[in-house]
């Protein structure tokens, strides 16, 4: 179960991250700006889950941390977007699975079978091939900005995994790391001076297409969030995070796909005739990996 509630959790979050690469791209590339405009949707969502949730908890502090770590990594995620394909900003999460897996086996005593090892040894070195097998990429500049941005996200998923481990619903870890992140996201603008003032206009640039795309983002992001931690509820933290490294080549083919079907609205991507067949070569690699990890 574990592995399926991943895999869709994957599928949400790489709809989103493609959506978010096009609105950096069409509508507002400050990262300040656009996590503002988008947790007022998030928001919205989470405030039709008030009452599925627990009001008494004693994770509180634990989701605020996890909840302004997210935060911080969200802006930095918006930053990356503007300056790498979508499929290689993805190798952050090679970044965060290692750092994850480690948590597992320290904190959870987490264990891998044979097949769970290869699966994810194919898996990780597979996104490092696709990331920085490209001539056009800096390759310092891209491990630095990618293992900031794996390592910031790394406590959000811990708390969660921790706190279902606990005894808290799957919902309630869910909707409290998120809260504390997109309400941080939220109040944070109106407090900063400069971002105040460019905050007010902004949703005068709304228009009915970047409406529908930020509404698209953020239930993406919300229910891939929810699915991922149903995945921590039942699977290994550890190998979840490892399965997250499918979300390159799943962005290669929403990329892709949207060249075809949508032009005017294709993210950010790569599509030279080297940098192809270094994502096919890639995605065989993660594929293998998937099938170990799926079997064992």
């Amino acid at each position: 179960m574990w592995f399926l509630a991943a895999m869709i959790g994957n599928v949400l979050w790489v709809a989103s991250d493609v959506t978010n690469s096009v609105l950096v791209h069409r509508f507002e590339s400050r990262p300040f700006i656009l996590a503002w405009v988008q947790s007022a949707f998030d928001l919205f969502w989470l405030c039709t889950l008030v009452g599925f949730v627990s009001f008494h908890t004693v994770w509180f502090p634990w989701y605020a941390a996890a909840g302004l770590c997210s935060y911080v990594a969200s802006l930095v995620f918006l930053a990356v977007l503007k300056r790498f394909d979508v499929s290689i900003m993805h190798a952050a999460w090679v970044f965060q699975a290692l750092a994850v897996s480690i948590a597992g086996f320290v904190i959870f005593q987490e264990r891998w079978t044979f097949l769970q090892s290869v699966g994810a040894i194919l898996a990780l070195s597979s996104v490092l091939f696709v990331a920085f097998w490209h001539k056009h990429i800096t390759l310092f500049r891209t491990v630095a900005w990618l293992l900031l941005l794996g390592l910031l996200y790394t406590p959000f998923f811990i708390v969660q995994k921790a706190a279902v481990e606990g005894g808290e619903t799957i919902m309630t870890a869910f909707f409290w790391t998120e809260f504390f992140q997109k309400g941080t996201a939220q109040v944070l603008p109106w407090i900063v001076p400069g971002v105040r003032r460019s905050a007010r206009g902004v949703w005068s640039r709304l228009r009915w297409d970047t409406f529908f795309l930020n509404v698209f983002a953020s239930l993406c992001i919300m229910l891939g969030c929810l699915s991922f931690v149903a995945a921590f509820k039942y699977g290994p933290v550890s190998l979840v995070a490892v399965l997250e490294n499918s979300q390159p080549f799943l962005a290669i083919i929403f990329a892709w796909l949207l060249c075809f079907v949508a032009p005017t609205y294709a993210p950010r991507e790569l599509l030279t005739r080297q940098s192809v067949s270094v994502k096919v070569v890639s995605f065989t690699l993660v594929a293998a990996g998937m099938v170990c990890m799926a079997v064992s």
